[in-house]
């Protein structure tokens, strides 16, 4: 009840969205949806950085599920 929104200065909050995923090579992204660095064939990123946009809770949990998604997709 009565809790606002606040953004938090950079240093406090989690950083996301440095290493962009994206559907497309079309530069507004540095990986694809597996986690691979466009224009690499073995290059994989597994970081909350690949979160698109920022986000108003903390990252943790989809960070670990992106992890685990780029890693079931290395492993197969």
């Amino acid at each position: 009840q009565g809790c606002a929104l606040a953004w938090m200065p950079f240093g406090f909050a989690h950083m996301t969205g440095t290493t962009r995923m994206s559907a497309s090579n079309d530069g507004t992204g540095v990986a694809d949806y597996q986690g691979r660095v466009w224009d690499y064939d073995n290059l994989f990123l597994a970081t909350n950085g690949l979160i698109p946009t920022r986000m108003s809770v903390n990252p943790t949990l989809t960070g670990v599920s992106l992890a685990i998604h780029m890693a079931d997709h290395i492993r197969h």
